[in-house]
């Protein structure tokens, strides 16, 4: 584990009971499973907002999963798989956008998103960091 990962585990161990760390655990958990039980159906998956999202690791080979977000986030992303040793999967494609400036769907399509064949896109977390 690096950085501050044991922290935040030990906190979750300590306090894992309180109620509001419980609801959103459980929330978190439920709001994946529904998603990643859907996606082989669509072949593509359009991660908005994809930070240190661990989807494309564990995915189908079939599966391509395009991991879209903010150009600086995902140099850090990458910095952080570097160190770990830890390749990008030939299924996972990085596409860099800025969602307040770029336009998204452009960006899929450069990075090779099939904009005719069926697909899902989850914005599981993204949503809270977009200005109105």
């Amino acid at each position: 584990m690096g950085g501050l990962a044991a922290e935040m585990i030990g906190y979750h161990r300590a306090q894992g009971d309180h109620i509001i760390l419980a609801g959103t655990r459980a929330i978190t958990t439920v709001r994946s499973r529904y998603t990643e039980a859907r996606i082989a159906r669509h072949g593509q998956y359009a991660v908005l907002g994809a930070g240190l999202d661990t989807y494309g690791y564990r995915a189908d080979p079939g599966v391509r999963v395009f991991e879209i977000d903010h150009p600086a986030t995902q140099e850090w992303k990458r910095g952080l798989l570097a160190a770990a040793g830890i390749p990008v999967p030939e299924n996972v494609v990085l596409v860099p956008v800025d969602f307040e400036t770029d336009d998204p769907v452009e960006r899929l399509a450069a990075g090779g998103f099939d904009l005719g064949r069926s697909a899902l896109a989850g914005r599981l977390g993204v949503g809270y960091h977009l200005a109105r």
